[in-house]
């Protein structure tokens, strides 16, 4: 999905099973922003746009 009007891209990468990762990546440089496991439940604290990307499974 694409963040922050546009600039960033979030997607969920990964096998179906055992591991996923959230990735947030800068479209500008290509540079990649963060990495998360997805695989567990959502953190409390997680940012808005790991929170935004889970609700849209």
């Amino acid at each position: 999905m694409f963040w922050e009007n546009g600039n960033q891209v979030a997607y969920q990468t990964g096998s179906l099973h055992f591991n996923m990762a959230c990735v947030l990546v800068d479209i500008a440089s290509g540079r990649q922003l963060a990495n998360l496991d997805c695989y567990r439940e959502l953190a409390e604290d997680a940012p808005a746009w790991e929170k935004a990307l889970q609700a849209a499974q």
